[in-house]
């Protein structure tokens, strides 16, 4: 994901759907209070989750 990479390949290479990797990032990104992906890795690495 820090890579932009696409919802579809990320979906691709775990084996769930685009709709499941859609829904937990925008979970992540309301729980770490992200505003975009960028951000959501920036502050999932400053808390030391990635």
């Amino acid at each position: 994901m820090g890579q932009d990479e696409s919802i579809a390949n990320i979906g691709a290479r775990v084996g769930v759907s685009r709709r499941t990797i859609s829904h937990r990032i925008q979970r992540l990104m309301t729980i770490l209070g992200a505003v975009d992906r960028r951000e959501l890795v920036a502050k999932a690495a400053q808390q030391g989750l990635i």
